[in-house]
């Protein structure tokens, strides 16, 4: 509605121009905007607007999206039967290997939504299992993830105003950690970058004497959620959507 009587003014405007016959604008009563004096300037104020939508070069209809962009593989460094069969090995990755899926083991959420309504980034890791004889099994019990992440890149420039928090993270446990949660406002618009923390990310597996010679490997699983305050019916307050 208001797109429309801001066109008609403007209509207006333009058509009293035609009639009069000449380019000034005055007010309404033909008074001048102001009157320049030899003691004061005439100072007259205008308006400079535009409009951001949320619309994106896709054509969305306006809406602007929230989405998981990039999430990093890791690939630890490897050890043997037999440091495995007689104790817990803690793994780390190495800094200067590249991963399968992505070579900066990188995570970006992007938030083009223009409300900064929030979200969060969870995840669950699954149970390590190698394919044997084209069979899956050897399924590993008790390995944990320490995973951390970073916001800044290598020069130490910020790349998301969301902090990371560290978690852990026990095979099998699907219901996860939240690593990352946008929400206050000015909070995790745009892209956010964020990096595998190679020097803090730690894989350990605890003492199997039955450990076999192969690969290893578990999905790990990254949920990002809308966390739009919605209201409750029941007594008015805001609740989280999607916990």
């Amino acid at each position: 509605m208001k797109n429309i009587l801001k066109g008609l003014t403007v209509s207006s405007v333009a058509l009293l121009a035609l009639v009069g016959g000449s380019s000034s604008v005055f007010a309404a009563d033909d008074t001048p905007i102001g009157i320049a004096t030899s003691d004061q300037p005439a100072v007259g104020k205008s308006t400079a607007e535009f409009e951001v939508t949320a619309k994106d070069d896709n054509n969305n209809n306006g809406n602007g999206k929230l989405t998981l962009d990039k999430v990093p593989d890791l690939k630890f460094a490897g050890t043997s039967v037999k440091a495995i069969a007689t104790g817990e090995v803690e793994l780390k990755l190495p800094s200067d290997t590249a991963t399968d899926g992505d070579e900066g083991r990188k995570l970006q959420v992007s938030d083009f939504r223009g409300d900064y309504s929030g979200w969060k980034l969870s995840a669950s890791l699954g149970d390590f299992s190698a394919n044997v004889n084209d069979k899956t099994d050897n399924h590993l019990k008790g390995v944990k993830l320490h995973l951390a992440l970073s916001n800044k890149d290598v020069d130490g420039k910020t790349t998301s105003s969301v902090t990371p928090t560290a978690v852990d993270l026990e095979q099998g446990d699907n219901d996860g950690e939240v690593l990352l949660k946008a929400d206050g406002d000015q909070q995790g618009g745009g892209e956010n970058v964020f990096a595998v923390d190679t020097a803090k990310t730690t894989l350990t597996i605890p003492q199997d004497p039955n450990i076999k010679a192969t690969t290893y490997q578990a999905d790990i699983t990254w949920t990002l959620a809308n966390t739009l305050k919605a209201p409750d019916a029941s007594n008015g307050t805001d609740t989280e959507a999607n916990n």
